[in-house]
């Protein structure tokens, strides 16, 4: 087992109607914790000769559109895991970071829950994958 990748989405308060939007990745590598920025870099989302990093962009992209915070003008940040499987079908999702808010943890939840099924997973890969997902609003 390789470790988990981590992604960290964030969403600023909004400075006009729409909500401004920031985002930065993280991928836990073998031990390590790397920031991807982007671009992302295929070296650093290599596992096994497989590379993630095109799967994990879509990924962040995808939650990340399903995910609509309440907007209290707050920061608040709630970290959710989530296994995907070979298929894209999602399982074990859990809230290990509570923000105390209970809407906000509810909303980052339900974006990962909304944003199922995922694709496939890239050929290669193992079976499943753990994912630690971040979702930060400032």
């Amino acid at each position: 087992m390789w470790g988990n990748f981590v992604y960290k989405t964030v969403r600023k308060r909004p400075v006009s109607p729409a909500v401004v939007i920031a985002v930065s990745c993280m991928a836990a590598l073998i031990g390590s914790l790397i920031e991807v920025q982007k671009p992302h870099s295929d070296e650093s989302l290599m596992r096994g000769g497989v590379s993630y990093a095109s799967y994990m962009a879509d990924l962040q992209n995808t939650v990340k559109a399903a995910w609509h915070p309440p907007h209290d003008f707050k920061t608040h940040r709630a970290v959710a895991s989530f296994t995907i499987h070979e298929g894209g079908e999602l399982s074990d999702v859990k809230l290990e970071q509570s923000s105390g808010i209970a809407a906000f943890d509810e909303s980052a939840l339900a974006a990962v829950e909304d944003a199922a099924p995922f694709n496939r997973l890239p050929a290669g890969s193992d079976e499943s994958i753990p994912i630690r997902f971040t979702f930060d609003y400032r």
